[in-house]
């Protein structure tokens, strides 16, 4: 595939303080896209120059219109997740919120 296309191409990761959300933002960022940066919590991963680094809820209208404002691409790496107890004993209790979210 040639990636140079992403290059100068506005790429919204959702979901960037996970694990594939930083690798998405670290290797599209290397590529030359215009990275944003979004997660629910303020971020504290790695931060590279030039990434624009957010904090939205994408459970609200207001939080998803401002993650995807100007976006070319959209990446939704975001879930809402929790430990196995939790999904053993409530195996919807992510339903609702991931279904609202994507």
């Amino acid at each position: 595939m040639n990636l140079e296309v992403l290059n100068g191409k506005k790429i919204t990761i959702a979901g960037a303080s996970g694990f594939i959300g930083q690798n998405l933002v670290r290797r599209l960022h290397s590529l030359g896209a215009e990275v944003k940066a979004v997660s629910r919590e303020p971020f504290g991963g790695e931060r590279f120059a030039g990434v624009d680094y957010i904090t939205a809820d994408l459970m609200t209208q207001e939080g998803a219109c401002d993650a995807a404002q100007g976006s070319e691409v959209f990446v939704m790496a975001a879930a809402a997740s929790s430990g196995a107890a939790v999904m053993a004993n409530s195996p919807l209790a992510h339903l609702v919120p991931n279904v609202v979210m994507n």
